[in-house]
């Protein structure tokens, strides 16, 4: 089944006529990602040693994962040495790691018209990479490792410009546009299938503490610039306009644009 080039792009959910659950996803995703490396092998490309590095010498999508973000993080070789064997270990214990990262591989594929091909996607896009080590940093903070927690989400806000504390709770399919600048708080929630774009922050209101931060619905579209502070929920399948700053709930099916926010159309129930 090949879903790795833009000729055999489909809607988000689904592959072929069904999306692929869970293994079935990975596997999928891994040998088309695997064939691509073999193709630009075969053609004598000037970038094909980048195919060969992060792809072709790899057993799986997770060992796959873990060279690539140690690679992206590390500074000196036996930094790169014990993160690596640390996150193969993370990925192996974790399999719901590797799944997630299927996801958002290919949400990013799926909704990005500029995206040709899922390897592209997986070697060039940061933001996926970003929300990557996200999830890594989550693992690990919700399992008591938070000193390796708050060191990856500081390295990945260092290389990256993407800032998201590892409490911050991530839905399935999530799509970083551009992935810089971005900021997510402690007690932030973000459903699944969501697309967040560049300079985008989802902050507190700055006079307290506890939940203080936004609640993200599914499907969900946050424009370039967006800023939402406070304990506030963005209702599913809303658009949050370039530049806006919401500062109290958005329901579902809106568009909410301006300073402060307001909305344009609704569609939700009255």
């Amino acid at each position: 089944m090949d879903i790795s080039t833009k000729d055999s792009k489909l809607p988000a959910s689904n592959i072929g006529n069904k999306k692929p659950e869970g293994e079935l996803c990975k596997k999928s995703v891994w040998s088309s990602l695997y064939a691509e490396g073999v193709h630009k092998l075969n053609s004598s490309s000037y970038v094909s040693f980048l195919y060969q590095d992060h792809i072709l010498s790899h057993e799986n999508l997770d060992t796959s994962l873990a060279w690539k973000i140690s690679k992206a993080i590390s500074s000196t070789p036996e930094e790169f040495y014990n993160i690596y064997h640390f996150l193969v270990d993370i990925y192996r214990d974790n399999q719901s790691l590797g799944e997630l990262a299927c996801s958002d591989l290919l949400a990013t594929f799926n909704k990005d018209p500029a995206c040709k091909s899922i390897a592209q996607a997986y070697l060039f896009y940061k933001g996926f990479i970003a929300i990557q080590i996200h999830r890594l940093s989550h693992n690990l903070y919700s399992t008591k490792f938070t000193d390796i927690a708050y060191y990856l989400q500081s390295k990945c806000s260092e290389v990256y410009s993407v800032d998201i504390h590892p409490a911050a709770k991530f839905g399935s399919g999530i799509f970083l546009d551009h992935a810089h600048s971005i900021v997510i708080g402690e007690t932030s929630t973000i459903g699944n299938n969501v697309s967040i774009l560049h300079s985008v922050t989802l902050g507190g209101k700055g006079n307290g503490s506890g939940d203080r931060h936004p609640k993200i619905g599914s499907g969900v579209v946050l424009g370039a610039g967006s800023t939402i502070l406070g304990n506030i929920s963005i209702g599913d399948n809303s658009v949050i306009g370039a530049g806006a700053v919401v500062l109290d709930d958005i329901p579902a099916n809106s568009t909410a644009v301006g300073v402060p926010a307001s909305l344009c159309n609704s569609l939700a129930p009255s």
